[in-house]
């Protein structure tokens, strides 16, 4: 079992899935989580990251968010990174981890991606049994009953019954999650971030979680990054489709899905169907898929996810300012809001189609 999550944190790819989906696996996380949500490869490769800087070490501000609402469970500590280089605080992408890791295993991204102007904010869910892992805790955001995913249960284009979904995960625990993750984003907005300059995002389980969060969130985000993950129509006690949270879902929101084409936990096949139903509900989707990677996310990801977060965190751009934009700036600006630039070889490319995307 080391072997193969060794295996799994090498080569091109940085994150690996903490979770375990055989037994002997399951034993192996137990006894050894550090190992399989170890971060050192992805440290050695940004250059480390001293996460001290990270801490919130007075906490009051995220103990407020705590004391907005009850939770069924105790969220473990959010941490988080300061803007690049000191510049000034503009905007927050709050970052979910996956199922057995901790906000410190996505925390490389504030250094990697060095984005001024954005602080990221690195939640840790809360430590709970999990019943994929034999009944053994570990941190999870909601309780995931089978592993891997099996597509042929959940990728329908029927909304998936609760009943059904129950089967596979603890839709209580999902609304336990989401409402601390738009706590999260509430504690931003109090502090003065516009909702237009807030991203949630999350890989695996945490993808999902953000996805919900981003559909059900009462003001428009900037934009949420779905990696790994899946996300779909859950029917309502009446029967109809009522979205992946029971809420009205705001449209035109920007979403970055990737997946890993052989990911054996949560299938290709799920990535694809998230990209089809967000889209299905007026949001602007950026989907890529990324050739040999399974259950992680590799540099082109990551490079991808930057560019991305670039476009939808730019000030917005009028009619008026498109030709004097800059390619580089359109080409971000493009791509934050979903928009396929393939073939566009010209600047002139890109003003028509920032102009055909604003005259809509």
């Amino acid at each position: 079992a080391r072997r193969m999550f060794s295996r799994a944190v090498k080569g091109p790819t940085v994150r690996g899935t903490a979770t375990a989906t055989t037994t002997g696996l399951a034993a192996a996380a137990a006894r050894a989580p550090r190992h399989i949500r170890s971060i050192a490869p992805a440290r050695a490769r940004f250059g480390g990251t001293n996460l001290e800087k990270f801490a919130d070490k007075n906490s009051g501000r995220f103990a407020s968010v705590r004391a907005m609402s009850s939770y069924k469970w105790d969220f473990g500590k959010c941490l988080k990174a300061a803007p690049f280089g000191g510049s000034k605080h503009e905007a927050t992408v709050i970052m979910l981890h996956g199922l057995g890791d901790t906000g410190e295993g996505w925390s490389f991204c504030a250094d990697h991606m060095q984005m001024p102007g954005v602080k990221w904010l690195f939640p840790t869910a809360p430590t709970r049994p999990i019943s994929c892992n034999m009944g053994m805790s570990m941190p999870g955001w909601f309780d995931i009953k089978t592993l891997p995913l099996d597509p042929a249960t959940l990728d329908s284009d029927a909304p998936v019954s609760k009943e059904k979904a129950n089967e596979h995960v603890d839709e209580s625990d999902i609304a336990d999650s989401v409402k601390y993750c738009l706590d999260l984003v509430r504690a931003e907005r109090a502090a003065g971030v516009p909702a237009s300059k807030i991203v949630v995002g999350g890989f695996s389980q945490g993808g999902h979680i953000a996805a919900r969060a981003a559909l059900e969130c009462e003001e428009q985000l900037a934009g949420c990054v779905v990696l790994s993950s899946w996300v779909g129509e859950i029917a309502s006690e009446e029967g109809a489709g009522s979205g992946a949270g029971g809420k009205q879902q705001l449209s035109r929101l920007p979403f970055f899905i990737g997946h890993g084409e052989v990911d054996p936990m949560v299938p290709p096949a799920l990535g694809h169907k998230s990209n089809q139903y967000i889209t299905s509900l007026g949001n602007q989707v950026t989907f890529r898929t990324y050739a040999g990677v399974a259950h992680s996310c590799n540099m082109q990801e990551l490079d991808d996810v930057k560019d991305f977060l670039a476009g939808v965190l730019e000030d917005d751009l009028t009619l008026a300012e498109v030709g004097a934009t800059s390619a580089g700036k359109l080409k971000k600006w493009l791509l934050g809001k979903g928009v396929d630039i393939t073939g566009c070889l010209e600047k002139q490319d890109l003003v028509d189609k920032a102009t055909e995307f604003l005259s809509k």
